[in-house]
């Protein structure tokens, strides 16, 4: 009280770049794991026992409300498990209000890459073998790229990219996670990244969605591998 006279502090209301960045950010707490003491061959031949009994989409696009539901079913599906497993992922899990599937829309011109890299990773996923060292490291590759490109969708459908969200992008996807195992595992992610944002998002998402990619493939962690 200053001179007789209540002083109210001012309430912080979070930007969407805020709320999005808190969202991702518990991984830390939650899902973080220790690299020395896990087997991840184990822990993903684990994962792909769980994303193996999922249904592939059977869509070439999504051009309605009731398309964007059924996709949201499946994608939320496999999204619960991948946040389940400890694989480094935390991913929000799409909702089916209309004005989501608006603003996903006015990112993508196009569900393909979404349709097109889950149904990578449930294959994936089908066909994996433990005796199989190549198939392992092909599921792990898709849950990467199928992670990024939808948390690269969410994040621009809800927040404008910035330079303030690369390491949490990074993080959640589980890139960080995949670096220790597969450091060559994460090349190819950032790759089949680059080729959806170019060839799927809206071009001015997409110029700044690039520049982000670019800037993840800089990365200390990375570099020093």
């Amino acid at each position: 009280m200053i001179n007789g006279l209540l002083i109210i502090p001012a309430i912080h209301i979070p930007s969407p770049l805020e709320q999005l960045q808190n969202k991702l950010t518990q991984i830390i707490v939650g899902n973080k794991i220790s690299e020395s003491n896990i087997n991840y061959n184990s822990l993903i031949l684990s994962t792909a026992s769980y994303m193996g009994s999922l249904p592939v989409l059977n869509l070439e696009d999504v051009n309605s409300i009731e398309q964007y539901h059924d996709f949201v079913d499946k994608v939320n599906d496999a999204i619960k498990i991948l946040n389940e497993q400890k694989l480094g992922m935390q991913i929000p899990l799409l909702n089916y209000a209309p004005d989501e599937y608006d603003k996903i829309s006015k990112v993508i011109t196009k569900f393909v890459p979404l349709i097109h890299e889950y149904n990578d990773m449930i294959l994936a996923a089908k066909n994996i073998h433990a005796s199989n060292h190549d198939s392992i490291n092909n599921f792990y590759i898709k849950t990467g790229i199928f992670s990024l490109i939808l948390l690269l969708v969410v994040t621009a459908a809800y927040a404008a990219p910035s330079y303030a969200l690369v390491g949490t992008l990074y993080r959640s996807s589980g890139l960080t996670t995949m670096a220790f195992k597969c450091p060559s595992c994460v090349s190819v992610v950032l790759s089949e990244a680059h080729w959806a944002v170019r060839g799927y998002f809206v071009e001015t998402t997409a110029n700044v969605l690039d520049y982000t990619l670019t800037t993840m493939s800089k990365l200390p962690s990375l570099r020093t591998r």
